[in-house]
């Protein structure tokens, strides 16, 4: 055997063993709960790769710290990019908070929302136009 035939069977065997473990995290991640932060559809959207779907993203996001951390600072127009057509203001700002906190939900009891009212939702908070805290809210007043 030439030692170039050598190197060949390595790199082939290197490459196979790489398929292998790429293989087993895709199937780990495709086999975990829609609540879990590292299943396969929120980590595609995540990476930008799959369309936009409340469910599996709200989902996805309950427990990604990370990625709420990483949302603060962003603008209404962003938030309304990353999460479309899913949260609607809450108006008029609810009682305790000054004029420039906006309130967004996703599900709320507030008044001036057209969602069916629930007791618990996803609450993002602005002030002065700039994302404070998003965050899931249960017993929402």
């Amino acid at each position: 055997m030439t030692p170039n035939h050598n190197l060949t069977k390595w790199l082939l065997g290197i490459t196979i063993c790489i398929l292998l473990l790429l293989l087993c995290i895709i199937s780990d991640l495709s086999m975990r709960d829609h609540h879990d932060h590292w299943n396969l559809r929120y980590v595609i959207w995540k990476a930008g790769l799959r369309d936009y779907n409340a469910t599996e993203v709200l989902s996805g996001t309950t427990h990604d710290h990370t990625f709420h951390e990483r949302l603060r600072g962003i603008s209404v127009k962003e938030f309304e990019v990353k999460f479309p057509a899913t949260f609607l203001k809450i108006s008029p700002t609810p009682p305790g908070f000054r004029s420039d906190s906006e309130f967004y939900s996703s599900t709320t009891s507030y008044p001036g929302t057209t969602k069916k009212p629930l007791s618990e939702g996803w609450i993002a908070h602005f002030k002065n136009g700039r994302l404070v805290s998003f965050g899931y809210q249960k017993n929402i007043p």
